[in-house]
């Protein structure tokens, strides 16, 4: 089947070689294909926040050209992450760590399914890190919801705070089961767990990453990393 008539057309893709392939099948001719990324990749692809991962993972883009118009594919590359990957394919950084992955495996949460959760979460947090908590209240059995950011390092997710007592802190403590409710964009309510990270070296990466900026504005580094808040959360689903 040819196509007769075209104007330009772009997509991402899962697999840029199988989409390449496709569109050849269909009367197209490859026009030529590079390496993407940087905050120009949003004007280029309909994703919503796509530059944002690009950053991160790099990218693949093709072109394939009719005599009357083209299409323009995109695929994730490979992760410049400084997290290891810790899934079984050896992915692009998005399973979660290494601590959790059997827990949730045993909820019946892959990787796959995961790695879907964080494009969502991702996205949500492109443009603000801004997110409600629901927690339980460690005396009441309560339900206790809080707005907080929530900052996104290189896929892992994490809560902090300047130095202080913080409720939401000694709720997740108490019971690290939580929900996410991303209400900006995804309108979705998320079923998570919390981890307290003690780890130094876990804490730099995220106090010094750069969704942590406003965070170095307050309080000098070697305070935060000693005695800021700071809980990872890894997602295992939709709430109910």
């Amino acid at each position: 089947m040819a196509i007769p008539s075209l104007h330009h057309v772009s997509v991402v893709v899962d697999d840029l070689e199988a989409a390449q392939a496709f569109l050849v099948e269909l009367g197209m001719e490859l026009e030529g294909a590079a390496p993407i990324e940087g905050e120009w990749v949003d004007r280029v692809t309909p994703l919503p926040g796509y530059a944002r991962l690009a950053r991160n993972w790099s990218a693949r883009w093709s072109s394939t050209r009719t005599s009357t118009g083209s299409v323009t594919s995109a695929a994730p590359r490979e992760s410049s992450s400084r997290w290891p990957s810790n899934s079984a394919d050896g992915g692009c950084g998005f399973s979660p760590p290494a601590r959790a992955t059997r827990e949730l495996h045993r909820r019946g949460v892959t990787n796959a399914t995961y790695a879907a959760v964080v494009d969502v979460v991702r996205v949500e947090l492109t443009d603000e890190p801004t997110v409600d908590i629901t927690t339980t209240g460690r005396h009441t059995g309560l339900p206790r919801r809080t707005e907080i950011w929530m900052l996104d390092v290189d896929g892992r997710f994490f809560i902090t705070g300047t130095p202080g007592r913080r409720d939401w802190l000694a709720n997740l403590r108490a019971d690290p089961s939580l929900v996410v409710h991303l209400k900006r964009h995804a309108h979705l309510d998320l079923a998570a767990r919390a981890t307290p990270v003690t780890d130094a070296a876990t804490r730099r990466t995220v106090l010094e990453h750069l969704s942590a900026t406003w965070y170095q504005t307050q309080q000098p580094l070697d305070v935060l990393l000693e005695t800021a808040p700071m809980v990872e959360v890894v997602f295992g689903g939709t709430a109910p």
